[in-house]
Formats: structure tokens, sequence, C-alpha cells
């Protein structure tokens, strides 16, 4: 009967293989093919639509819309600004538990070559996560990408859950999982829009259609005739799935000012390895975001002078969220905001040269805001100081100061306070050649004088001939002071032949009177012979050798906020190490193109906020 039982059942899986299994399996491959060849061709698009035709598949999906400051011209037409994102929820579960496993192990490693894996392997499935053949599934999590459009920036209880929690045991497992939440939601590309900007007046409304892209981004400008209150965005299939922001408007100030964001106004520690920089944006309380002294000063320049705010960062659009919030935590004021796009390879995209980056978003408000002028805050983590000036020198009468925040670990106190005061000695325009700056900057790393000078003043040349003259004088003086110690004063210069008169020699100096014997110095075996012979001093032959001056030591280099600025040392290594060459170069480049601009645009270093708002005040109040 067991036999028989066997039997059966084997007979029973093959039926159900030729039947069921073979077919199947038939036509997973088939359809794979099919969309291998569909995505070869270009025509596919994310979510499973094809080009310029909508996507149906809009399950768990959101809406998020950025600020953006709506402009007017001229003639009276608004402009507002539709900028956001489209995204999903589901996704592989499996996914994202092996994206969320890889978070925590990356928060809570000690190793760094652990560390460093888990970072690569992160960036391996964050890439790959919106693959169309995952599987269906729900992600929960604690907040949305949402953001209360509320006219008015209260401050929020930094004890709630909603601005922080607490960063032990499972706390910390549950922060990781709201942030990452972000970079694993889906982006739902080819979605269809209804973007409608209203006014405040009764049937003052304008409606706009369009379709994602293949981010699931949408960015568009709505022209209105009249001075519109909200922008609302809702998905064409289903106008439940919405988001609504008020309109917001650049101050009457004529100054502005662009803020980069990370270690400019909030702590990110970019210049760290990466497992810091991921424990401090997916781990940290944002408490532990705050830069002292950031929004007191933004707030002052928004509140008493009307000055406007753009943020531009190197951060991706999926951080929004939590930087929504430490901006309304530390009641920062509202302005425009532009991120940067996640290309799915989040910790080495944070930290990659953010230069020709950040071009197009200054472009896009320099040429929107053509008769302001504005400050450019960032830091000297990353390469806002390029990013600035090459800003300036296109829009030269546009620029009234470039501000830089020394981030920790950008630089020693020793170039902080070298660069510094190579800004500070450049009073004059420059006009030096590239060739010219190499040249000096040779000077300068040789050069055991005037080593911060940038003056071309030469130094003073000294002949051969008033060379041994000196050499003269010093051998006499010598010679008469030795014998001046022996204690023969009176015969000396009573029976000393005279020397003959020449234009180098020095007159005869005045009578030095005779030192008493018992102020005399004599040897220690003199004052033994002395003591047992006579109580009667006698005076030495000759006097003793000075004592040998010890070489100092030269102190060791300091570290931004831990010693003071160590002095130069005596062979003239003002340039210790290549992050100084660096620098200088980069500062001396600097000051070159910003001089040939416009002389008037200033560059400062600073450390505290206070260091440059009173200089930003003056300049808005007096109109400078």
């Amino acid at each position: 009967m067991d036999s028989r039982s066997k039997r059966q059942r084997l007979k029973d899986l093959v039926k159900t293989t030729r039947d069921v299994y073979i077919p199947s399996l038939s036509n997973t491959i088939t359809q794979l093919a099919s969309e291998a060849t569909t995505r070869a061709l270009g025509t596919q698009q994310e979510g499973g639509s094809t080009a310029n035709q909508p996507n149906s598949n809009i399950k768990g999906a959101h809406v998020v819309i950025y600020p953006h400051f709506t402009r007017r011209s001229g003639d009276g037409v608004y402009y507002t600004q539709a900028h956001g994102w489209v995204y999903s929820t589901e996704g592989s579960v499996r996914k994202k538990k092996i994206i969320l496993a890889l978070a925590k192990q990356l928060t809570k490693s000690n190793n760094q070559a652990v560390s460093d894996m888990a970072a690569t392997q992160l960036d391996e499935q964050l890439s790959s996560f919106n693959d169309p053949s995952d599987s269906a599934s729900t992600i929960s999590t604690s907040s949305e990408l949402t953001h209360n459009s509320a006219g008015s920036i209260r401050r929020a209880d930094t004890s709630s859950s909603q601005g922080s929690t607490s960063s032990n045991g499972s706390d910390v497992d549950d922060v990781v999982k709201e942030r990452v939440a972000a970079f694993v939601n889906k982006s739902v590309g080819n979605a269809e829009l209804i973007i409608a900007v209203s006014g405040s007046e009764e049937g003052q409304l304008t409606i706009v259609e369009l379709l994602t892209d293949t981010n699931g981004n949408f960015n568009t400008d709505v022209v209105t005739p009249y001075k519109p209150t909200a922008i609302h965005v809702s998905l064409a299939l289903d106008e439940s799935i919405m988001n609504v922001r008020d309109t917001i408007f650049a101050g009457d100030s004529q100054y502005c000012v662009i803020s980069d964001i990370d270690d400019t106004i909030k702590r990110t520690g970019v210049c760290g390895d990466k497992r810091a920089v991921f424990r401090n944006i997916f781990a940290e309380n944002i408490e532990s975001w705050e830069i002292p002294g950031a929004a007191d000063c933004y707030r002052y320049l928004q509140q008493r002078l009307d000055v406007s705010f753009f943020y531009v960062s190197n951060s991706p659009y999926q951080l929004f969220g939590n930087l929504s919030r430490f901006f309304e935590m530390f009641e920062f004021p509202l302005g425009s905001m532009y991120l940067k796009k996640y290309t799915g390879n989040y910790l080495n995209s944070l930290m990659e040269q953010s230069h020709a980056r950040k071009k197009a978003p200054l472009e896009r408000i320099l040429h929107h805001y053509k008769d302001r002028k504005f400050f450019l805050i960032g830091d000297t983590s990353e390469q806002d100081l390029e990013a600035y000036v090459d800003i300036a020198r296109e829009h030269p009468d546009n620029i009234s100061a470039i501000y830089l925040r020394v981030a920790e670990g950008s630089m020693t106190t020793a170039t902080f306070k070298t660069l510094n005061d190579i800004i500070n000695k450049r009073s004059t325009p420059l006009n030096e050649t590239p060739g010219d700056m190499k040249e000096k900057l040779d000077q300068l790393r040789t050069s055991e004088q005037n080593l911060i000078d940038l003056d071309d003043d030469e130094a003073p040349k000294i002949t051969k001939q008033e060379m041994e003259h000196l050499v003269q004088i010093s051998e006499e003086i010598a010679e008469e002071k030795e014998e001046l110690e022996e204690g023969t004063t009176d015969d000396f210069f009573a029976n000393q032949t005279p020397r003959p008169h020449s234009e180098t020699h020095h007159k005869k100096p005045p009578q030095v009177p005779k030192k008493p014997n018992y102020l005399k110095s004599t040897h220690v075996s003199d004052q033994l012979d002395q003591s047992e012979a006579s109580s009667s001093p006698k005076p030495i032959s000759s006097a003793p050798p000075l004592p040998r001056r010890p070489i100092p030591t030269p102190p060791p280099k300091a570290k931004v906020g831990s010693t003071p600025t160590p002095s130069f040392s005596s062979n003239g290594t003002l340039f210790e190490t290549e992050e100084s060459v660096e620098w200088i170069e980069r500062i001396l480049t600097s000051l070159i193109v910003i001089n040939k601009a416009n002389p008037n645009i200033r560059l400062k270093l600073f450390n505290e906020f206070a260091d440059i708002q009173d200089e930003m005040s003056t300049i808005v109040k007096n109109k400078l």
C-alpha cells in the first residue's frame, strides 16, 4: 500500500509539473524576454508604462511638493514653480529587509572594514531597488514625506517624537527605519498629474496637466494673471492622492541669501568617514544637527531686514522630510529649496564634488532675480568656494559677498589663520596672471621672511663690502669686550697703541671705571687655592665661556578648536601639508577671479555666524 501510494504521488507530481509549472515557467521566460527587449529599445517607463502613456499603477502613491518662491514679472504676471515628487510605498519586502539590516549594521558597527562593506552593499541595494520585477508589498513608516504648509513657522517641542527619538536600543532601529524609508520608496514614473494654482478670489484658478518623468519628478512654472495663494497637486486617476502647499513670496529687500545646508547650517560631517556621515543623518537626533547661531542669524536677517533665502544643497530630495522638520524645529526662515536628484548611490553622491551640480540652480536663481544682490554662504567641506566664485565671475554685479564656514576636519587652525591673513592682506585689486600666481606661490614656499606679505616690494639687499664692514666691527667689539673683562681697564686704555683711523672705524668708547676685586669672577679651583693660601682674592686670567643656548623644539601642529595657533618655524616652512598648499592655491585663484570681476565682492572664512551677521547687516542697511 505504501509503494502504491508513493507511485501515485509521483504520478500526480509529474502531471502537475506538465500541466502547471512548465506552462507557467514558459510564460515567465517569455515575459522577461519581452521586458528586456522593451527596455533595450528605450520605450519602457518605470512602473510598467510605455513612453508618453499614463502609468496606471499608482497603488500606494504619495505626492510631495517642494517650496519655491512665486515671482512677479514686470508686466504683473505671476510665475509659480510647481516642483515635487510622486512615489509609492509598494516594493519588495525582501529587499527592504536587506536594506534596513545593512543600514542598522552601518550605524552600530565599530569595525571600519565591516562599515565600509555595509556601506557599499547598502548603496548597491538602493541602486537596484526600483526593479519592476520585484513583488509588491507595503512598508510601514511613522511619518510621510508631506510637509505642513502653514504660513508661519512655529517652534517645535524638541522632546516630541516628531523632532527626535532616543538613540538607544530599539529606538535607534525605529529612527533608521523611518529615515531610510524614503530611499526604499519607489518612484512613480509617467504618472498623470493635475496641478491647480488658486487665488484669493472666487474663480481664480489655473489648471495644468502633465506627466512625471521616469524618476517620478515634476517641475513646471504655472503662469497666472492674479496673485496665487496655493498650489494643489493630485493624481488624475485618483484625485484623493494629493497634496497642497501655500505659495511664498520673496521679501521687498534688494538683498537675498543663497545658503548651503550640510555643514553650513546643519551639522553633517561630510569630511568624516561614511559610517559617521550615515549615522549622523539616519540615526542621530535632529537636535544634534544644530550649528549654534545659524538659525538666529538667518531669522534676524529675515525679520529685521526682510532678506529672502534660497537653500541649495547636495542632499538628495529623499531627505526633504527630515530637513523640513529640522527647519521647523530651529525656526529657519521659509524659502526656496533646491536639493539633488538621488542617483541610487547616496553615500558616495553626498561626498562627491558639488561644483557642477550646484551651478544649474544657482543660475536659475540669478536669472529670475536679476535686480537682487546676494550673499553666498557655504562651507569648506565641499566645493562651495569654486561654485560661488564661478557665479561671481558670471554675475559680478549681483554678488555682495562670499562667506565660507570652516567645517570640522576641513583644515587646521594654522591653515585657517594663514588664509585669513592672505585674504585680509589683499586690499587692492589683483592683476596677476595664473603664471604670476604660481611664481608667487613658489616664492612663498621658500621664503624665510615676509611669509604672509603678498606685496611686490623686494627685501633690502646687503653688498659684500657692507657685510665685511659688519664682520670687522663685530670682531673689534668682541676683542674689546674680552680685554675689558680681564680687569686691566686703566692700563689698557693708557698703553694701547691707537689703531689707524678710517671711515669704517668707530670712535673710542669712554673710559670704563675699574672694577673692584671683590666683584670679579673666579674659578672654583682658584677659590679653593685662595682659601688655603690667603684671604685676598685674585683676579681670574680669563672669562668663563658663555653657556650654549638650547635649540627650541617646534610646537606640534594644532587642530581646529584644540590648541592655539602655532608660530611658524624659523626655516620658513609655512606650507606644512598638502592641505595648506591646496587651500592657498584655491584662495589665491579665487581672489584673482573675484577682483578681476568686481573688487568690491567680499570673501571671508568664518567660524561663528556672529562674525558675519554684523557685516551683512551693515551692507544691507547702507546698500553697499
